[in-house]
């Protein structure tokens, strides 16, 4: 049977990589799902991605895309942002531009907490949506 490489650069089966990629995912999605919970119980993110989704939220509630597009746009253009946050600010071009998708939160890439905030921007929007 074919070997990869383990953390420790030890050989290991390729079965043993899939249980703990599938394992990995698992334990990324419940931590998307329990970091969810927490700001639907009116938790709040000071980190910048919490900060970017709630500026984005408020321009969208306010009927201003131009404001959050143009927010987005800046820090696009900003070339010390991290490779990491590149698929969060692309993932809230396509919220911005009308995209209620679920599955933008589902880039391997993105951290859970970013992950959670645009499902919960998204779930904002629709509620929003749902009552105007």
């Amino acid at each position: 049977m074919p070997r990869c490489r383990g953390r420790a650069g030890h050989p290991q089966r390729h079965r043993d990589c899939r249980w703990k990629s599938a394992c990995r995912r698992r334990g990324e999605a419940q931590a998307v799902e329990c970091y969810l919970s927490y700001r639907r119980d009116a938790g709040e993110n000071h980190e910048p991605d919490g900060r970017i989704c709630l500026a984005v939220t408020q321009a969208l509630l306010c009927g201003e895309p131009a404001a959050a597009e143009s927010l987005l746009h800046e820090l696009s253009a900003n070339s010390d942002l991290p490779a990491w946050f590149r698929p969060f600010v692309q993932a809230l071009d396509a919220i911005v531009a009308g995209s209620r998708d679920r599955t933008l939160a589902d880039n391997p890439d993105l951290h859970y907490t970013s992950a959670a905030e645009i499902l919960f921007l998204i779930e904002t929007l629709e509620q929003a949506e749902q009552h105007a």
